[in-house]
């Protein structure tokens, strides 16, 4: 892809954090990506060495952990895959359209004068101001004519390879959706053709909070989107961010990669049913948890039952009436 749509308004909101350096590497990263229509190579040198920015690895390396996801083909990117795909739709559509018309028996005469590559071509960047196009000795001027509506009066219902027959409304709007632009207005920028501000980004804030935190994270994350989109609060994060810190294997400083594994696995424990407590005499372990409550320890040459009855008589002097019972149906099962 030789162009594609650069939107002022998101980028700034979502790489306000970034150092020079940092924000210099995005923006080769993205170049690369759509010159490439393919994800960055999986080494971050490799990627640094593609963007020309071989003394600034460890930033390079920062942007792609906080705005790519690494996959088998490498560090892919949402916005940019969809960018593509949109693209790469357009073209084929183009594509098929040029070749049903062309190949038509009513249009063989026409072929030579028409160009196929057409339906492959960019859509052109937008420019503040239209450059005219100059008069050469090549332009053909066009016969005078009586005709009060002007000597192309009639070129929208000729039948021939005339201009009017080769534009399609249909596709002129295509191309300025795929763009941006409204197909009835000027393009619209990030705020919206009624000219309200966009909608609040419910990832902004927590990316705010846990960069402040001292997580690397950007509000356009995939995955912190993931996140928001799975139901995730701010108090979960936090939650999971100082269950994450204490872990010897933590890296530092945290990556929400990480951070997001935490998080579900809290979530996934969290809605697991508990087990109900399992008596004290039912196991090896729980006896000695319950000796231990009581003060007590198996002695030297003691076995399991014979601490057991000494603990059952330990509650029984302290008036464990329920306990007691209990016991005497376990001891009776033994």
């Amino acid at each position: 892809m030789n162009y594609y749509p650069f939107h002022l308004g998101d980028y700034a909101a979502h790489t306000a954090h970034l150092d020079p350096m940092e924000d210099l590497a995005y923006r080769r990263m993205l170049d690369a990506y759509y010159l490439r229509e393919a994800p960055l190579p999986a080494d971050p040198l490799e990627v640094a060495r593609l963007v020309r920015l071989r003394a600034h690895a460890a930033e390079v390396e920062a942007v792609l952990r906080e705005f790519f996801v690494l996959g088998d083909d490498g560090w892919a990117h949402r916005r940019c895959e969809e960018e593509i795909e949109r693209m790469q739709s357009l073209q084929k559509k183009q594509r098929d359209k040029a070749n049903k018309r062309w190949h038509g028996p009513g249009n063989a005469a026409a072929m030579p004068q028409q160009c196929r590559s057409n339906a492959d071509a960019m859509p052109p960047t937008p420019t503040p101001t239209p450059t005219p196009t100059p008069r050469t000795s090549t332009t053909i001027e066009s016969p005078p004519t009586d005709d009060a509506r002007g000597p192309f009066a009639d070129s929208a219902v000729e039948d021939g390879p005339g201009l009017a027959q080769d534009v399609d409304v249909a596709d002129a709007a295509e191309i300025l959706r795929a763009i941006g632009a409204s197909p009835s207005g000027p393009p619209a920028d990030s705020r919206g053709a009624s000219g309200s501000p966009p909608p609040p980004d419910p990832g902004a804030p927590i990316a705010a909070e846990l960069r402040r935190r001292g997580v690397r994270c950007g509000a356009s994350h995939p995955e912190l989107l993931a996140l928001v989109a799975d139901g995730f609060t701010l108090p979960e994060l936090v939650e999971a961010l100082a269950v994450a810190a204490m872990s010897p294997t933590a890296p530092r400083p945290m990556n929400l990669g990480y951070l997001a594994a935490v998080a579900r696995t809290q979530r996934e424990t969290a809605r697991r049913p508990k087990k109900p407590a399992a008596a004290w005499w039912s196991t090896d372990e729980a006896t000695l948890a319950k000796g231990s409550e009581l003060g007590m320890q198996p002695r030297t040459g003691e076995g399991w039952q014979e601490f057991r009855q000494r603990i059952r008589t330990a509650l029984a002097a302290a008036g464990g009436q329920r306990a007691v019972g209990a016991a005497t149906g376990e001891h009776a099962r033994a």
